[in-house]
């Protein structure tokens, strides 16, 4: 495997571990950088030391410039970072790699080697890959969440910008007819269909390109990606949703909150927001075409 090791200052840590794991990473690990203890952190926690060494592992495929490129446009050019390859003894030595059972909900998201749930909860098996999504990181945890209260059964779903497939997967587990997942990294395609075979939900799960997405609008739409994205996506998103739909949007932080609801106005409603550890989730209701703004009286 590859390992990519980046140290930065406490405050950035949040957007790089997001960009790591939109990269593919397969597992990220946090530790002082005046040599205290590794740092594992799970979803809510933060790093109290003022320099942290981020430690992300990814498959040795990786374009490794890409990535490098891709952390000195967050960190600048002067960055410390350094990219190299990792034995697999040295991995299991430091516990890294595994994707522990995780509940949210009704739902468990487990590896594809674990038992299923004695209860019989519903359950998403994940290959432990090189694709983002794994519902560990806050962004994909407050997706789940969202989707184990609020999904419509029956619905119809988008997932864009998909990962492992994980949002996909879990709303199909938890009542959505059909979904379809999309992304422009033919790493996460690869990754997204062989998690749907694994849950054996392949002939419900439309897997491909944003270029190949077949004509059909949803009745919700997911999208956990970075603000930028989100912002430039807001108009073809608007057209992918049927009138009343729903789109839930995640991967922004706090202090974006408010560029990407000025972005989502024209045709939706703001109509609920959730945060964890400074990231946030937008829930909006697209509204009908005719229907001027000042007349729906939210958001």
């Amino acid at each position: 495997m590859l390992r990519v090791i980046a140290r930065l200052p406490r405050d950035k840590v949040p957007a790089t571990e997001a960009l790591l794991e939109l990269a593919g990473a397969s597992s990220i690990s946090l530790e002082d950088a005046e040599d205290q203890p590794l740092y594992e952190p799970a979803p809510g926690d933060a790093p109290l030391w003022p320099d942290v060494v981020v430690n992300a592992l990814f498959d040795a495929a990786i374009d490794r410039d890409a990535v490098r490129a891709m952390l000195e446009r967050t960190l600048g050019p002067d960055a410390s970072i350094v990219i190299d390859e990792v034995a697999g003894d040295e991995l299991a030595a430091r516990g890294l790699g595994r994707l522990e059972p995780l509940r949210i909900g009704r739902l468990w998201v487990v590896s594809a080697d674990d038992d299923e749930p004695a209860d019989g909860s519903p359950t998403v098996r994940l290959h432990r890959g090189f694709a983002f999504g794994t519902g560990e990181h806050p962004t994909t945890a407050l997706c789940l969440e969202w989707i184990d209260a609020s999904l419509p059964q029956g619905s119809v779903v988008l997932d864009y910008g998909c990962g492992s497939g994980v949002l996909a997967l879990a709303a199909l587990r938890l009542g959505a007819s059909r979904a379809f997942a999309v992304d422009n990294d033919p790493q996460a395609l690869e990754a997204a269909q062989a998690n749907a075979e694994l849950n054996a939900l392949s002939d419900r799960l439309w897997i491909g390109p944003p270029e190949s997405l077949p004509t059909f609008r949803a009745d919700v739409l997911m999208a956990n990606i970075l603000a930028d994205p989100l912002v430039e996506l807001a108009p073809l998103f608007a057209e992918r949703v049927v009138t009343g739909g729903h789109v839930v949007l995640s991967g922004l932080l706090g202090n974006q909150r408010s560029r990407i609801e000025n972005a989502y106005r024209t045709h939706f409603d703001i109509v609920a927001a959730r945060e964890r550890d400074g990231w946030v989730r937008l829930e909006a209701c697209k509204r009908s075409p005719f229907e001027p703004v000042a007349a729906i009286g939210r958001g």
